[in-house]
């Protein structure tokens, strides 16, 4: 409780008035998993700061709990360009268990992920929203978001609202969305997805490219001798 709390607590002071997030749930081969959070604010918010640059002003805030985040497993960086400003926040986890058992940022949007498995498939099932009230101390007001799942694996089934070359899955949210809304995704730890097929692809291209060339080269040397030895 007390790293819950104190995980809001951080990005509560830092984005009080509303931010966009951008939440990635990488899974691996070897079935490590690594959550990424980047939560910024708009220029109106930096506004309020007019005597501080974007950098001063994040860096600033964050200052006091670093060390405290450090030692909780969390690694955190400033990321600052001409529109925006914000923090990016990762953790690395030993499993997708470990992961659903240590996490605090995933609190933010659902109070339980379900894992089932079977006959290696792995299925992935939540239900939850964003806060979008400045008033909720628990919970960090959040306008618009993007979760993001990818996975190595092949996918049977999902709901997500967009997906790129069937390996990142992703569900957007806007301020209008004020009901719960589920997030499901089953992916087959027995087969690869299409990303990793690529680099067998180009093999598989190059070395059929490869022996037509020298099938090319053999049958002209030896339709060459051939016609030498008539002669």
């Amino acid at each position: 409780m007390k790293k819950k709390l104190l995980f809001i607590l951080f990005i509560s002071l830092l984005f009080c008035a509303g931010c966009s997030a951008k939440y990635t749930l990488t899974i691996d081969e070897d079935g490590k998993v690594e959550e990424r959070l980047y939560a910024k604010e708009d220029e109106a918010f930096f506004d309020n700061y007019p005597n501080s640059s974007k950098g001063l002003v994040v860096s600033y805030l964050i200052e006091p709990y670093k060390d405290e985040l450090a030692k909780n497993g969390y690694s955190i960086e400033t990321n600052i360009n001409t529109t925006s400003g914000g923090v990016i926040v990762t953790k690395k986890y030993d499993s997708i268990e470990d992961y659903v058992k240590n996490s605090i940022i995933y609190k933010q949007f659902t109070d339980e992920i379900k894992i089932g498995k079977k006959n290696g498939k792995v299925t992935i099932d939540v239900e939850g929203k964003f806060s979008h009230s400045e008033q909720n101390q628990e919970l960090i007001p959040v306008n618009d978001a993007t979760i993001n799942i990818d996975v190595p694996y092949k996918v049977e089934n999902n709901n997500a609202d967009l997906t790129d070359d069937d390996t990142l899955y992703t569900w957007n949210f806007t301020k209008d969305d004020n009901d719960k809304r589920k997030i499901t995704i089953t992916y087959n730890t027995k087969v690869l997805g299409n990303k990793q097929d690529f680099p067998v692809l180009i093999v598989l291209g190059i070395l059929g490219g490869l022996l037509l060339i020298g099938f090319i080269i053999y049958s002209r040397v030896a339709a060459g001798k051939s016609l030498a030895n008539k002669i």
